[in-house]
């Protein structure tokens, strides 16, 4: 936009004014010009000198008269220059860019053409250079892989030559307390393997940076190779019985040990391992020859009949049967020294079903019941049945269109039919896929605008649950009609994007509508969603720049008989894509800054303002963060001087008392600016297995000791100290003391909890033991559902409980009139609670419009709260939104825990203690402390608590909420079952965060994961990652799926929309490819290097299976090939990095099999149903050009097993494995066309041998 303004119309101002904000401005010889990324505001009394011209102009860059340094590439050196384009350019060779217009990267050769010098250049926030030295040892080895560092000297891009003592010496400077009393030439500013002197080159050492790291000094991750002793690992076996299609298995074995040097050990001690000949921090893992894992063993201190024992074996098993598929899995508490009876096989054991295809039919996870899965031809899950559904005589079912993706989904009665009757059927159906309709159809209530196609012949009491449309926007989309954004028109054609879904309240025949609209580059700029059930509607555009970044956002939510509230975002970034600053208008009520970000010279996150009115030039908060050389994050603030700070913590490793060296945490310090200043200390103590098993604060008020877990890391005791009276107060030590003294019951053979015993002389507060037999309690506590799934609690007076298909509480009765109903989406996401009181007209119900939560009680309906990337904002008066809304602000730890909030009040523009609005701390398990800090002003915010999840305490209920489960914090444990219970079998079904509850968090009630990685930390507070980042509302109560470029692409319900500068898998950072053609640039990270390891454009992606062929183990007529399956990306500086390998495995013979050859595959799917079951299902590709069997489809399933199925390679790396897998693959593919394979079997069959 150009804005021209004659200088006659101002000449008759007194004096210039002119707000100061994202623009620049460039004055000489009477011309004067401004230029700004969102917005110019021209104050009243503005004045131009009559006879000069003025123009103003909205840029996509605030650095618009910063002119276009150039590059001194090496004369004398090999190298690969890349560039790429922020802005549009009409050539490669472009000199009038500006900075930021353009990214450019430098890798230096040397004469035999490896690397030696990687350089970002101008990539540090001062537009230094960042360079990575590269060296090898006398092998041509890379032992050493050196940290990334700011470059000050010399010209930018240049070659500077060896660049290790500058390495040394920048890292010696800034992180001195990592080098404490080291000189230069012994700084190890670099990772570093000892690697084995043979052909092999296996590692036998890893190393990281910092002094308590190096090499040789002992705290290093060691690796040791061996075969078994004919006295270490028993043998177990399967024998199978063939009837209707199903191999039906029996575990066989465990009397006698695989014979001496028949299995491959691999022996491994991480970074606290003592160095002496004891087995705590260490795991044993051993394969039999076709590489699978037979056996994991770990070892720790345990109590055995009140006795404490050292290197106590925990062992997990993996059986396997003819076929190669695994089919149970024995976790450690199995006592396996006199057999394994059925009450284990069922309550502990994994146990597993085959087809005579190798597909998974059926299995049982421990404590839960069988679980049936059907297929169609082309060996997709279409139908399942868990034993809740049995009971009820329900299925749910799947359909897909041609291109493989999930069209809707839904359940349905099938009277009397097994599941071997329903996948008879399946298999006789000729019809395998649905096509889309130009009109609807009406289907039991439902319009749908696809065909129908029977998956069985009788589909009584059928109901679609979700409904998911491609490629066009023929459906009903309600009010969801086209609509400009930005100016820009969206595309009609959007084949291969999703366009809309439709979602069903549960027990209603209400549903929630989204349509999503995209432009020219297929980057969603329009999200329409209509809720029904609430009468909600929401809508959110993006301006999307030329580099796929959102620098602005605007979301309007509207629900029936309320305001409508309209939120304006705008975000800067800076020449690298780092997100600089995000502002906020809500209703036109003024702009307020969210965030103003400051980076160091690596890029990582060190200082954030936060909040504040834009206009002011302060922030109410300054937040600072620190870090150590490897990354990991040391204090946000410094609780030993707050100064103006509300909140600071200090966060310990390899320092104090019990120092730590693995990334687990050894002391949390903190102190907050409200009315208790002291600071507060946690010293935490971990089993060999990484388990909190004390937790002590400097106070003694805040214990949790003595924790004991058995075999599974099912807890069996623990002593909590707290405070023993009502209403008590911090300093008074007579008001704390042992609060709980729990001992935990369960069921024999089993995880399931039966009753929890506390010998705590109180009852005030923490676990409080039922009134039913509070003295004796030789009553069960607990009982639980054929999917186990707690029913009853009669420590909380609950009755019963009631759950949906996705196993999430619908029903919680307390008697007496006295219940909690919870109402969901089709896809879990919860829209409603209410709570019932037996008086007339008592309780609350609480609305969950997506970002939005609404309260109703008697008929009359509030907001309450609608979230911001940092806090939340409240109205200033609930009944009147028009006069506006308050910003709170919220500092988290390293957890994710919301530990304090605060607002302006006075707004005044700044913050006094007396605006603490809220503290909160924990124990482990997060539990709340009381007895200080606690609620100060306004209400208690419940939405968003230990780390991040909703508190519900009405009735007594107290437990956080997750996205799949519930967890009780008194008891540290979940009251269902893992869903990802496959993905952890070492582990108990209903254990929290693998009870590692100080270094990581639980995601979603799904599994545990750190909160720290080399080179890959997350500043909370910030969605910071690394040296990119994430900017944008906060979307944690939103449902959908956000693509690599960072925009929600489908199912969004609360439009909490997100502007990501990457995502992340397994510590490899990938930048926004916007949609593979402008601005497309990948970053990849290594987490053991530095923040910056290869800047440069991505060129392609390639899958390669090279192997050889070996003989069948029970076929000699048969072969099967073994090998490697490797990821690797091509880089437009001529680079190629492998991304990731894994072990693979295939049976190329009979129909589909392998053959060498180049290939072009995709359309990736999906086809698992639930977990990645070891020999199931994984993921199917189109294959192009066919084999010469014409079989058009190329197969990755989990482990495969002895041999492959028809043209499957199996990956023998797990369920982790095959997430990673996915989503590596996936991302690409998102905004690629295809990507490339090469099969190169050594004398493979197929290709007559060679």
């Amino acid at each position: 936009m150009l804005l021209l303004i004659s200088q006659t119309a101002l000449s008759q101002a007194r004096e210039t004014i002119i707000e100061k904000g994202d623009y620049t401005i460039s004055a000489a010889s009477g011309k004067v010009e401004l230029k700004a990324t969102q917005s110019i505001i021209l104050k009243p009394n503005v004045w131009i000198k009559n006879g000069s011209t003025f123009t103003a102009e909205i840029v996509e860059h605030t650095t618009t008269t910063d002119s276009y340094t150039g590059v001194s590439l090496g004369s004398n050196q090999n190298y690969v220059f890349t560039r790429n384009f922020q802005a549009p350019m009409t050539s490669f060779k472009a000199t009038t860019a500006r900075e930021g217009d353009v990214v450019e990267q430098v890798t230096y050769f040397d004469g035999i053409g490896r690397p030696i010098q990687n350089i970002g250049i101008k990539s540090a926030p001062d537009k230094k250079d960042i360079i990575t030295h590269i060296e090898y040892d006398a092998f041509g080895r890379q032992d050493k892989d050196w940290l990334s560092y700011h470059e000050i000297t010399g010209s930018v891009g240049a070659y500077r030559g060896n660049r290790a003592t500058a390495t040394k010496q920048y890292y010696k400077d800034n992180y001195s307390n990592d080098f404490t009393e080291v000189t230069l030439p012994d700084i190890n500013a670099y990772s570093q393997k000892n690697l084995e002197a043979s052909p092999l080159n296996r590692v036998l050492k890893q190393a990281a940076p910092g002094k308590d790291w190096k090499l040789g000094g002992g705290k290093e991750i060691e690796f040791g190779y061996n075969t078994n002793t004919g006295t270490e690992v028993k043998q177990y076996g399967v024998s199978l019985i063939f009837a209707n299609n199903i191999y039906a298995p029996t575990l066989t074995g465990g009397t006698t040990n695989y014979p001496a040097g028949s299995l491959f050990k691999t022996i491994t001690k991480d970074e606290n391992h003592d160095g002496t000949s004891s087995k705590a921090h260490t795991t044993e893992e051993f394969k039999n020859k076709q590489g699978q894992v037979v056996l994991k063993r770990t070892y720790v201190t345990s109590m055995v009949n009140g006795v404490s024992q050292t290197n106590i074996p925990h062992d997990t098993h993996y059986v396997y049967d003819d076929f190669g598929n695994l089919t149970y899995v024995i976790p450690p508490k199995v006592d396996t020294s006199d057999g394994i009876s059925l009450t284990e096989l069922s309550e502990l054991c994994y146990q597993y079903k085959y087809d005579l295809r190798n597909r998974l039919v059926e299995k049982k996870i421990p404590g839960k019941g069988k679980e049936y899965i059907i297929y169609d031809k082309l060996d997709r899950p279409i139908m399942t049945q868990d034993a809740n559904q049995r009971t009820n005589e329900e299925w749910l079912f799947t359909y897909y269109d041609a291109f493989g993706r999930v069209a809707y989904k839904g359940k349905c009665s099938l009277p009397d039919a097994t599941n071997i009757d329903v996948q008879a059927y399946a298999d006789q159906n000729s019809s395998v896929s649905v096509s889309k309709r130009e009109t609807g159809i009406l289907y039991n209530g439902t319009t749908l605008y696809y065909n129908m196609v029977p998956i069985y012949n009788q589909t009584r009491g059928s109901q679609i649950l979700t409904i998911n449309y491609y490629d066009n926007y023929t459906f009903d989309k309600v009010s969801g009609n086209p609509e400009t954004s930005y100016d820009i028109t969206p595309i009609t054609n959007a084949k291969g994007l999703t366009t809309g879904s439709k979602v069903r309240v549960l027990g209603s025949n209400t549903w929630i509508t989204t349509v999503t609209y995209y432009d020219n580059k297929s980057r969603p700029i329009y999200i329409y969603s209509f809720n029904d059930y609430l009468k909600t509607t929401d809508k959110a555009k993006n301006r999307i720049n030329f580099a796929g970044q959102v620098t602005e956002s605007t979301t309007t939510h509207v629900k029936t008989g309320q305001s409508t509230i309209t939120a304006i975002d705008t975000f800067v970034y800076d020449h690298e894509g780092r997100l600089l600053r995000q502002k906020q208008t809500i209703n036109d009520l003024g702009q307020e800054t969210i965030v103003d970000n400051t980076y160091n010279n690596l890029g990582q996150l060190t200082i954030k303002g936060v909040g504040g009115k834009s206009s002011s030039t302060t922030r109410l908060q300054t937040v600072n963060y620190a870090y150590n050389v490897r990354g990991w994050l040391k204090q946000i603030n410094d609780p030993a001087i707050l100064g103006n700070d509300l909140f600071g913590v200090k966060i310990g490793y390899n320092e104090g008392a019990n120092p730590l060296y693995n990334g687990n945490i050894s002391s949390t310090q903190w102190r907050t600016a409200n009315t208790d200043p002291s600071l507060k200390t946690y010293n935490y103590q971990y089993d060999a297995l990484n388990r909190i098993t004390n937790a002590t604060d400097n106070s003694g008020h805040y214990n949790l000791i003595n924790v004991l877990y058995d075999k599974n890391g099912n807890i069996t005791n623990f002593t909590r100290t707290g405070h023993v009276v009502d209403n008590p107060v911090a300093s008074n030590n007579t008001h704390f003391g042992t609060m709980d003294q729990l001992s935990y019951t369960y069921q024999t053979n089993s995880n399931k909890l039966l009753k929890v015993s506390d010998a705590a002389a109180t009852d005030k507060y923490g676990f409080k033991d039922d009134a039913v037999d509070k003295a004796s309690d030789i009553s069960d506590d607990y009982t639980y559902d054929v999917n186990g799934n707690l029913l009853t609690d009669t420590n909380k007076g609950i009755i019963s409980i009631e759950y949906n298909h996705l196993n999430l509480p619908t029903k919680v009765d307390f008697g007496f009139g006295r219940s909690i109903d919870y109402t969901y989406d089709a896809t879990g996401i919860k829209i409603l609670k209410r709570v019932n009181l037996p008086t007339a007209g008592g309780g609350t119900v609480t609305l969950y419009a997506g970002n939005y939560i609404y309260e109703s009680q008697r008929n009359n309906t509030i907001l309450k709260f609608f979230n911001h990337s940092e806090g939340y904002l409240e109205p200033k008066n609930q009944f009147d939104l028009s006069q506006g809304f308050d910003y709170v602000y919220q500092y988290k730890d390293h957890l994710g825990n919301i530990r304090l909030s605060y607002k302006d009040s006075n707004d005044n523009g700044s913050v006094a203690s007396s605006e603490i609005l809220e503290e909160n701390n924990y124990y482990p398990f997060g539990l709340k402390h009381k007895g200080y800090n606690n609620v100060v002003n306004g209400v208690e915010y419940k939405y968003k608590t230990y780390q991040g999840q909703e508190w519900h305490d009405e009735l007594g209920l107290n437990l956080h909420e997750w996205k799949y489960r519930f967890s009780d914090p008194a008891i540290g444990r979940f009251i269902s079952i893992d869903p990802l219970a496959e993905d952890y079998r070492y582990n108990g079904v209903y254990n929290f965060a693998e009870n590692r509850v100080i270094d990581g968090n639980e995601l979603e009630g799904l599994e545990w994961q750190p909160v720290n990685a080399d080179g890959n930390n997350i500043a909370p507070n910030s969605d910071q990652i690394a040296n990119y980042n994430w900017a944008g509302y906060d979307y944690s109560m939103a449902r959908g799926v956000i693509n690599t470029k960072g925009f929600v692409t489908e199912g969004i319900t609360g439009f909490s929309m997100t502007a990501k500068e990457g995502t992340v898998a397994s510590g490899a950072i990938q930048g926004n490819n916007s949609a593979g053609t402008e601005g497309a640039t990948f970053f990849s990270v290594d987490n053991n290097k530095s923040p910056v390891k290869e800047f440069s454009a991505l060129s392609s992606k390639s899958l390669s299976f090279t192997g050889s062929m070996e003989t069948f183990p029970s076929n000699a007529n048969k072969e099967w090939a073994s090998g490697d399956v490797t990821l690797t990306s091509s880089y437009a500086n001529g680079k190629t990095l492998t991304d990731k390998s894994w072990t693979a495995i295939s049976g190329p013979w009979g129909n589909g099999s392998l053959e060498n050859g180049d290939y072009t595959t995709n359309n990736l799917r999906d086809n698992r149903t639930g977990s990645y079951a070891n020999h199931g299902v994984g993921f199917t590709f189109d294959v192009n050009p066919t084999f010469t069997t014409s079989r058009d489809l190329l197969r990755f399933h989990p482990d495969g097993g002895t041999a492959g199925t028809l043209g499957c390679i199996g990956l023998t790396c797990g369920a982790t494995g095959l997430r990673d897998f996915r989503t590596r693959v996936n991302n690409y593919l998102s905004n690629n066309t295809s990507i490339n394979v090469n099969v190169n079997i050594t004398n493979n069959p197929n290709n007559d041998g060679n």
